[in-house]
Order: C-alpha cells, then structure tokens, then sequence
C-alpha cells in the first residue's frame, strides 16, 4: 500500500513540476537596476565547499552593456549524478567563460535546476551549449524536455546581479516525510509523459479521475473540466 501511495505521489508531483516548467522564469523582485550594472567596485567570487549546500559565485562590477538584451530562461531535468560538487565546479569554470550571464544552478544527486538572464546572441549560444549535448555536463539536460525560454527584456530590468552555481541534497523539496527504511522518490517513476493527441484522448474516458495539482491560486483562474482542485497553498502540500 505504502508503495502505491509513493507511486501516485511521485505522479501528482511530477504533473505540478511540468505544470511550474511552463510558467515564466523566476525573476528576483528584490534587485534594482543600479544593483544590476553596479553591483560593486571589484568582481567578487566566493567558495563553500563544505556541507549539503556548498556554494560558487560570482558577482561583476563590469556593467551589462545598454544596448544589450537578456533572454530569461530557466529549465531542470531529474537524472542521476554520482558528484553533484564536481558538476557544480565544472559548470561555474565553464558558465564564467560566458560574458553577461546571471543565474541560479542548483545540483543534486537527483539532477539540476537553473534559472538565468544570458545577453541574446552568442552568449545566449553559448549557455544553451554548455548545458546540451555537446556541453561540459555527462549528460544533455535538454533530452527530454527544451528549456523554458521567458520574456527578452532590456539589461535595465532588475533580474540576477551573479551567477550561483550551489550543490543540494535536492533541487525540489517534496516535503514527503521519510520513515525508516524508504527511499526519496523516484522522480523518473512518474508515468507517462502524454502529447496534445493522447491527453484528449485520455480524458474522453469515463473512469479517469483528473486532479489538478496546480496550488488554489493557479488553479482558481481556471481548470480542466471535471478536474479536482487540490487546493493546496505550496507545492510541498501537494
């Protein structure tokens, strides 16, 4: 029983990370313009390399060009990684050969999540290559789903002012407790990912129960027929 219950969890929980995926980039609300082009008089990197969220960063003082545009995008996938520091140290040498990106990376033994504000152009070439399937990683985090690619705005817009790249114990917090013995979930056991096609098709079925696992806030401006709201106020409840 126990098992089943952890199976429907994971699949609940894996159509509400889809259901963040297309939603726009996260944008700090937090930072002001003159924090973005002056953020301080010497480029600033810091290392902690010990405990669960062992971090690198980086925070220019060479202000982003004005005529420069900055594509938001953000992504994830969930996949094995045996040295979550190691991946973490090889995509901050890497991302710093990038002029202009700002972001967050996070990387754990159940995969890596990122959000970034990269310059349009080459650069924004260039970070797209870093994480594909020619890039410094073992494998193509874009495999089985494209990233999230949000607004183009102008390099006056408050977004990121560095770049983190910081290791996790998980780059989602489930907020399912753990008894003795039981493993994390398997997010790659979730079921089966449906296209436009089959999901109406699906969804002409008279024994289909369709929960909506969006939080009430989402789900209040609108739903599936038939969906059952879990009208839950933050992911982890769900």
């Amino acid at each position: 029983m126990r098992s089943s219950l952890r199976s429907l969890t994971a699949l609940v929980l894996f159509v509400a990370v889809h259901s963040f995926s297309i939603g726009q980039p996260y944008r700090s609300a937090t930072r002001s313009a003159t924090d973005l082009s002056l953020s301080s008089s010497n480029d600033q990197s810091s290392t902690t390399t010990s405990g669960s969220s062992a971090v690198r960063s980086f925070r220019p003082s060479t202000p982003i060009d004005s005529e420069l545009q900055l594509q938001l995008l953000s992504f994830y996938r969930f996949v094995p990684i045996s040295n979550p520091a190691a991946i973490r140290d090889a995509l901050f040498d890497q991302l710093l050969l990038i002029p202009g990106v700002r972001g967050t990376v996070y990387v754990a033994s159940e995969g890596i999540n990122a959000q970034f504000s990269v310059p349009v152009g080459d650069q924004l070439r260039s970070l797209l290559q870093t994480f594909g399937k020619e890039g410094c990683l073992p494998f193509d985090a874009f495999e089985q789903n494209p990233p999230n690619m949000g607004d183009v705005v102008d390099s006056n817009v408050s977004t990121f002012d560095r770049l983190i790249v910081r290791t996790r114990d998980y780059i989602l917090r489930d907020g399912i407790p753990l008894e003795d013995g039981d493993a994390p979930l398997d997010w790659s056991d979730s079921g089966t990912e449906l296209d436009a096609e089959d999901w109406h098709e699906q969804l002409q079925q008279n024994n289909i129960q369709l929960f909506d696992c969006r939080n009430d806030y989402e789900s209040d401006q609108g739903t599936f027929q038939s969906a059952q709201p879990l009208n839950t106020k933050t992911f982890s409840e769900t």
